[in-house]
């Protein structure tokens, strides 16, 4: 999940391919994405969208991929609803403890702060370079606690 509050959820899955015809299968993985895509609405009402990215496990040696996105913003009826979750209870989808996270935080882009001339690595960033105003708000938070601490 993404934004604040959470506006995008994010599905990313594999489904193994059993005995079935090939096309069969593509077509019941790309059923089983949809199906994720939007009852991930149902457990985090605030979102608006979905994006979904299906695949074969790796060990499998097929090279598909289903891209999807689902728009969520608009009410989902109750026939709707009823008919989502008929599929969710039949196709084994958010039944049971699922793996639905909303991750909160700052995640900062390339390039990341290393503390130069300090002894070790940055809590917060272990073997990361420091940028400038990385460098500069350390500097200051640094004065700022000398100021404070008592003599």
């Amino acid at each position: 999940m993404t934004g604040r509050p959470p506006n995008r959820g994010w599905v990313f899955l594999t489904v193994p391919k059993g005995n079935e015809p090939y096309e069969d299968y593509r077509e019941l993985r790309s059923t089983i994405l949809g199906t994720y895509c939007s009852a991930i609405k149902l457990t985090m009402p605030t979102l608006q969208e979905a994006v979904g990215i299906a695949s074969e496990p790796f060990a499998d040696g097929e090279a598909s991929r289903d891209f999807m996105y689902v728009d969520l913003r608009e009410e989902m009826s109750e026939e709707a609803r009823a008919a989502l979750q008929e599929l969710m209870v039949e196709l084994d989808v958010l039944q049971s403890n699922p793996d639905v996270y909303l991750f909160k935080g700052l995640v900062k882009e390339f390039p990341m702060p290393v503390h130069f001339g300090q002894a070790g690595p940055s809590p917060s960033y272990p073997n990361a370079f420091m940028g400038r105003a990385e460098r500069r708000r350390m500097e200051r938070d640094a004065r700022k606690a000398a100021k404070s601490k008592p003599r």
